[in-house]
């Protein structure tokens, strides 16, 4: 009950007055709960576990995608971007109007609904076209007059039952919150993709937290991983809301991926009757 959160924020147990800093932190921890459980994960049990749904400001998302075209090479029909668990699609908007002739656009997500709203966006999106410059609609005629935005698909998909990427070249993963078991998945099947050139990932640092481990893993083996960071070393990265998540982009040498595998190890394989590689356009 949304009006019970906001009154029982206001009060201790026993009926103490909390101060607005102590209200605020448990109306935020009220709403991480019901974000959870609104994705399907028990946020009650103490396990810490339900990853975050959530997203970047545009500006971050931005910097992040501007990388990838400008310092990573996603550019022409070779390149194909895959958003790893992609929600609503806008990090593939982002992509498609940054690298307008990418070779595809491929988002997963193991959520059906989720999906819907980002196939809504994303037809919208290919009812324009490319004229070198900028997107303009099509012609009523039916006349394209420039190049059409990158092929998209969208698919149903659970991480854990995934082998690889196939054909991306460049991906991109929020995943703040997620859980270590999910994470081991994410490093498996990013390990296992050959075409896979870089990966991004965006995630909370903070003790305990897997991916944050895994980048420092990353960085003593020697991976030349870049960080979104300002010259001050804080993150140009921002969540709605006021949270600060890092990012680092990961260029998949051997030495990432063996680093990747190692952090994967013990998880169980993919069952191979339940695996399909990833289907591009």
């Amino acid at each position: 009950d949304e009006e019970g959160d906001e009154e029982g924020a206001e009060e201790g147990g026993c009926g103490d007055k909390l101060t607005p800093a102590e209200a605020r932190a448990t109306e935020g921890e009220r709403k991480l709960q019901r974000m959870r459980a609104a994705f399907g994960r028990d946020a009650l049990d103490g396990s810490g576990e339900g990853g975050v749904p959530g997203f970047l400001r545009p500006g971050g998302l931005a910097r992040i995608v501007s990388h990838l075209r400008d310092a990573c090479g996603m550019r022409g029909a070779d390149a194909v971007f895959c958003d790893i668990g992609c929600g609503q699609g806008r990090p593939l908007l982002a992509v498609m109007e940054a690298a307008p002739c990418l070779g595809g656009v491929v988002g997963f997500d193991i959520d059906r609904n989720v999906l819907r709203v980002a196939d809504v966006a994303l037809n919208k999106f290919q009812s324009l076209v490319w004229t070198g410059e900028r997107y303009v609609q099509r012609g009523g005629n039916g006349e394209r007059g420039g190049d059409t935005s990158p092929p998209v698909h969208l698919m149903h998909a659970d991480l854990e039952q995934l082998p690889n990427l196939r054909r991306a070249t460049h991906a991109y993963c929020f995943c703040f919150g997620m859980p270590p078991t999910v994470l081991k998945h994410l490093f498996r099947v990013c390990a296992h993709s050959p075409g896979l050139r870089f990966l991004v990932l965006v995630y909370k640092r903070a003790a305990g937290d897997h991916a944050w481990d895994v980048v420092g893993r990353l960085e003593d083996a020697g991976v030349d991983c870049h960080h979104f960071e300002r010259a001050d070393g804080k993150s140009e990265l921002q969540m709605p809301g006021g949270t600060v998540p890092r990012g680092c982009c990961v260029p998949m040498s051997e030495r990432a991926r063996e680093v990747l595998r190692v952090a994967a190890a013990g998880e169980v394989a993919c069952d191979g009757a339940a695996c399909a590689d990833l289907e591009l356009p």
